[in-house]
């Protein structure tokens, strides 16, 4: 009755759990996040980007990517212009924009949900190619 999107991505870039990032933050590819990032965190479009935030992941600043899996905590805004999954380990304390989104049960959203259209979605992205986030 109900399809579960696969998130087949490859992971390029991991920060483990003893680690900290302090400061604007700019990757490409798939991200793991165990650890810690201080500051805004957005993704290059020279290829498809996408994050896993895993349960001890913590991420102080704004998201913005195509694909993102949370099951740790953001506290900032996210700008998820293709597909945002928050597990039931996830907490959200920030607005959030979204094309497609699945919310476990358990998982905490404290914010306002935006729901990203087709030309909304596009311009998230050129905003994202840009190296800009929107800010709410």
């Amino acid at each position: 009755m109900f399809r579960k999107k696969k998130n087949n991505f490859n992971v390029d870039t991991l920060i483990d759990s003893g680690m900290k990032i302090n400061g604007h933050t700019e990757v490409s590819g798939g991200l793991r996040l165990d650890g810690k990032i201080y500051g805004d965190l957005n993704f290059k479009e020279d290829k498809p980007g996408a994050i896993v935030i895993g349960e001890s992941g913590l991420l102080e600043g704004n998201l913005a990517v195509p694909t993102a899996v949370i099951a740790g905590k953001v506290l900032g805004n996210i700008i998820a212009s293709e597909y945002l999954e928050i597990e039931s380990t996830g907490i959200v304390e920030g607005d959030i924009s979204y094309n497609l989104i699945e919310i476990h049960a358990g998982a905490i959203v404290k914010g306002i949900m935006i729901k990203l259209g087709k030309t909304q979605a596009d311009k998230a992205k050129k905003i994202n190619k840009e190296k800009k986030l929107i800010k709410f």
